[in-house]
């Protein structure tokens, strides 16, 4: 199972943005759906990681729960 649908089913379908946390400082912030779609396809890596964003508070690592 991909991630993406492994988050669809965790969240729900239908939702517009997918809830990312900090690992550094476990700040959260919902990412929109597009917006990590969009940075999965310019990714030609494993596609089974979901994309890695910086935390705006800290600069940590952000990543979706589970």
């Amino acid at each position: 199972m991909n991630w993406l649908k492994k988050i669809k089913d965790l969240l729900g379908i239908g939702n517009r943005s997918i809830r990312y946390v900090c690992l550094s400082c476990n700040t959260k912030e919902d990412i929109p759906r597009d917006v990590v779609e969009y940075f999965d396809i310019l990714d030609p890596g494993d596609n089974r990681i979901p994309p890695r964003f910086k935390c705006e508070k800290c600069g940590g690592e952000m990543w979706p729960p589970g």
